[in-house]
């Protein structure tokens, strides 16, 4: 049963490039071995060093988070799309900016805002 799916851009390395492809398999954890074997190295990149799913890899099968379904064991039917997506994190905490702003439209006087905005260190 074929079923469509996505590999993100940081993944591709590890495909040669290759961003969407279509596997034979019947659940979540077969994709992941097939992928495995198509794109030896890939495994590494998904599983830690405990053979546990890395945290900041999200699976979803038709839209759906498949932690909210079956998790690895998630069934897959003919056509379904399933798609790869690492966890966007970082940055180093959060910092407040103050400042004021000033504006003038075309005829109009100057007016004044108090600015607050909440950015990154």
């Amino acid at each position: 049963m074929p079923v469509k799916v996505t590999i993100p851009v940081p993944l591709r390395a590890s495909t040669g490039g290759v961003g969407r492809t279509e596997v034979e398999a019947s659940d979540i954890a077969g994709l992941l071995r097939e992928l495995e074997q198509r794109f030896p190295g890939i495994e590494e990149r998904l599983y830690d060093e405990d053979g546990n799913l890395r945290r900041f890899v999200n699976i979803y099968v038709n839209g759906e988070n498949m932690l909210f379904l079956s998790g690895l064991k998630t069934s897959l039917r003919d056509g379904d799309e399933v798609s790869i997506v690492p966890t966007v994190a970082g940055g180093q905490g959060s910092k407040k900016i103050e400042g004021e702003r000033y504006s003038a439209g075309a005829g109009r006087r100057s007016t004044r805002q108090r600015v607050v905005q909440w950015g990154t260190n």
